[in-house]
């Protein structure tokens, strides 16, 4: 999976940074969740990512060619280390 971090809003719409590659665990699927400010949004996928990932939300994603904006990027931690990343994902085009 192919990630574009984020890196601000210009006059034309959000500008990211070099893309980067993951390895991850990915899983398409609608489930309803609360985002950054508080609003129940429905991502389109989900997906595990390992322990030293940076991605965070607005971070663009493309898997199998379809694209994917992140709506919420969780650390996991086991026994007071972090064991994963768990992203949730929202489709924005393909």
């Amino acid at each position: 999976m192919s990630i574009e971090p984020f890196a601000g809003n210009t006059a034309y719409g959000p500008r990211y940074g070099a893309i980067t590659t993951e390895p991850c665990i990915f899983e398409p699927g609608y489930k309803k969740i609360t985002d950054k400010l508080g609003a129940e949004v429905v991502a389109s996928a989900f997906c595990i990512l390992g322990a030293t990932s940076t991605t965070k939300t607005q971070d663009r994603v493309t898997k199998d060619g379809q694209v994917y904006e992140v709506i919420d990027a969780q650390p996991i931690p086991v026994n007071g280390r972090v064991s994963h990343v768990e992203v949730y994902l929202k489709s924005i085009g393909g």
